[in-house]
């Protein structure tokens, strides 16, 4: 059985959470206050350098913070890919229906500019790795890692509604979480032991059930 390991927000999966649960106890960027939230979004695309790609056709989750403490900015919630495709064929989570890639995930809040204060969304999934098979050619998709997007404008840190962008080309995004600087690890292998850099590609929209403001306090 082939073995596709691939980072991104169409496949998302955990490879430490418990070193960013340390690391993010004390995180001084969020939202304020804290509220619950959806996530749409149309085309979501992982291509690595061999130019193999992951493709789903839309994604909604939901979003729920944590508020047992002032400054915990961490919010908990699922991501449902729908109309995927691996390398062209249909790819789903083992058991899902044919086409769904679903995810329980972690957002954490955080300045992907810390000059300007344009801030953005670290999404790691809760389950690792993530498994996800393309049945027509009996290959199994092993998941791990995590992905950041930046909101797409310093002037939509304050609202009900923003849109945030995953845009990687060459380069990793990176992101800031009370001044450390985390780097997303994208990559890819596909019947290899070599791991190949990936990169994401993405809009969604993030709705607030109530107006918040992103804050660097």
């Amino acid at each position: 059985m082939k073995h596709f390991r691939i980072l991104g927000l169409a496949v998302l999966a955990l490879f430490a959470l418990s070193a960013f649960a340390a690391g993010m106890a004390s995180a001084e960027e969020g939202v304020l206050p804290p509220s619950n939230f959806t996530v749409t979004g149309g085309t979501q695309t992982l291509t690595n350098l061999r130019e193999e790609t992951i493709v789903c056709k839309a994604v909604t989750g939901t979003g729920k913070f944590l508020t047992e403490k002032e400054k915990d900015q961490h919010a908990t919630g699922t991501l449902d890919f729908t109309g995927c495709t691996a390398s062209g064929f249909a790819a789903n989570t083992l058991g899902d229906e044919k086409e769904v890639i679903l995810a329980k995930v972690l957002y954490l809040i955080c300045l992907t500019e810390p000059k300007t204060l344009l801030f953005g969304v670290l999404v790691l999934a809760l389950e690792n790795p993530v498994h996800i098979e393309v049945p027509i050619i009996k290959a199994l998709i092993l998941v791990k890692g995590y992905t950041i997007g930046s909101l797409e404008t310093e002037k939509e840190a304050k609202g009900k509604v923003v849109a945030v962008l995953f845009n990687e080309k060459d380069k990793h995004a990176t992101c800031e979480i009370n001044g450390t600087l985390f780097t997303s690890t994208y990559l890819a292998s596909i019947d290899s032991k070599e791991d190949v850099d990936a990169f994401q590609s993405g809009l969604v929209t993030v709705t607030f059930e109530k107006e918040v403001t992103f804050m660097d306090t």
